[in-house]
């Protein structure tokens, strides 16, 4: 038997990324952008979570009077609203029902 050795050039680790990159066979094509875009929109992504959850008070107006803005400091975009309508359709309910508290 006879083994056929076929020698193939080493590529440098460069060549290998740049030939990975920009490959078409891949199942998802990445491209130049994307390895600019990609790193981006998640640091992105990951500093305006943290900031929404832990940003400190900041003096917007400038009268010495800081705003806060962030979850930890009691700012509840969310469930704030809720609660106030929850808490004023509660009281209007309980004027219709009679609890016998005479």
């Amino acid at each position: 038997m006879t083994a056929i050795l076929e020698r193939r050039e080493s590529e440098s680790l460069w060549g290998r990324f740049c030939n990975w990159i920009t490959s078409t066979e891949n199942r998802l094509y990445i491209g130049w952008f994307g390895v600019l875009m990609i790193p981006t929109l998640l640091t992105a992504t990951s500093v305006f979570i943290i900031a929404f959850i832990a940003a400190p008070p900041v003096d917007i107006d400038g009268i010495r009077e800081p705003v806060s803005g962030s979850l930890l400091y009691g700012n509840n975009i969310i469930f704030h609203r809720d609660t106030l309508y929850l808490e004023q359709k509660t009281k209007e309910y309980s004027k219709c029902f009679d609890w016998g508290e005479s």
